[in-house]
């Protein structure tokens, strides 16, 4: 008798990151190290300078992290956080596109989770395309927010909407003219609307929003 196993491929953890996150770094590459199944972990840094780099590179040598790339985007001085966030995510999309991996994991880097959540949060593909955990609000641990900080995608879903075509920095539906989104907001609206499949959980398993104190 031949059994059959779904062999799960290479997640690409894909970050945006900035110095402005320093506090938490360490805690959360350590999260990340622990953390079970195949995954490549790909980190976009848009801070002001190259320096919150070395600091990234140091952690992950302590940690044993070797399964990584570390990009930093340059003339990002002065640019407000959604001016870098969506170029950021735009060079993580395309990095899954020019990649053999069929999921995004969008972790963001002040998220602290449990070295199941892969396992756990994968049992739910191909019934959904998008799969959302709620995370703690920072300031109120009682509130939770439900944005893209833990989060996986279907690869047909970052093929088909790019973060700066259409939905990028100061973006709007012309649908809704007078609001405008975010670039991962935007995503869930575009993926939402042409039909796919979007599944949020809280309480799955616990997870902590650090705040600036590192904790």
């Amino acid at each position: 008798m031949v059994e059959a196993f779904f062999v799960m491929k290479t997640i690409l953890i894909g970050t945006p990151i900035h110095e402005c996150k320093e506090y938490g770094i360490a805690r959360w590459l350590k999260s990340v190290s622990e953390l079970h199944g195949d995954w490549f972990l790909y980190m976009v840094d848009n801070s002001d300078t190259p320096h919150f780099c070395d600091r990234v590179r140091n952690s992950c040598k302590e940690l044993g992290i070797i399964n990584y790339e570390l990009l930093h985007l340059e003339n990002m001085r002065g640019l407000e956080s959604e001016a870098r966030l969506a170029p950021s995510r735009e060079k993580i999309r395309e990095k899954l596109l020019y990649g053999d991996y069929e999921h995004w994991f969008s972790w963001e880097c002040d998220i602290i989770l449990p070295p199941e959540t892969l396992e756990i949060m994968m049992e739910w593909f191909p019934r959904f395309d998008i799969v959302n955990h709620n995370y703690p609000d920072r300031e109120n641990s009682v509130l939770e927010v439900g944005g893209i900080g833990c989060s996986i995608y279907k690869r047909e879903i970052v093929e088909r909407f790019s973060f700066l075509e259409g939905g990028g920095y100061a973006q709007c539906d012309k649908r809704m003219p007078n609001n405008y989104f975010s670039g991962d907001s935007y995503l869930v609206f575009r993926a939402l609307w042409a039909g796919y499949k979007m599944i949020d959980f809280h309480n799955l398993f616990k997870c902590e929003h650090l705040g600036e104190g590192g904790d």
